[in-house]
């Protein structure tokens, strides 16, 4: 419900609150398909992931990406604002399958690649580490 246009209307997102310039980051790796104003979401980037999924982070503050800039997991792709149709710093976060808009909490993704080597090794000390903190 927004009060200030006495309108209600579905939220199929989550809301993360957080202050103002907080990062951003891409949940996967993809390409910008929009970067711009996007009327009550305000500053927004749209990310396709594969033929499949598409995520969309709206209220930015300030966008760091372009339409058509490739990203990776983690890239920070804008800064936490309060642009559009909100009330507060916050993030807007969607997740789009097959052009819908659905639930991320309950969306059980595909399996990503298994580590292996040395990144597998990494994994695995830090694991040791914090299994060291949790016992003391």
């Amino acid at each position: 419900y927004v009060k200030e246009f006495n309108v209600s209307t579905g939220h199929r997102a989550i809301d993360y609150a957080a202050p103002l310039g907080t990062p951003i980051r891409a949940v996967g790796d993809g390409t910008i398909t929009f970067a711009g104003w996007n009327g009550p979401y305000g500053y927004m980037v749209s990310v396709r992931h594969n033929g499949t999924y598409s995520t969309n982070y709206a209220h930015m503050s300030k966008m760091a990406v372009g339409k058509g800039n490739k990203v990776k997991q983690g890239d920070v792709i804008g800064y936490v604002g309060s642009t559009g149709f909100s009330t507060g710093p916050h993030l807007h976060y969607e997740m789009v399958k097959n052009g819908v808009k659905i639930n991320p909490l309950a969306e059980v993704l595909p399996p990503g690649e298994a580590l292996k080597g040395e990144s597998l090794d990494r994994f695995k000390a830090e694991i040791a580490s914090w299994q060291i903190e949790l016992n003391k």
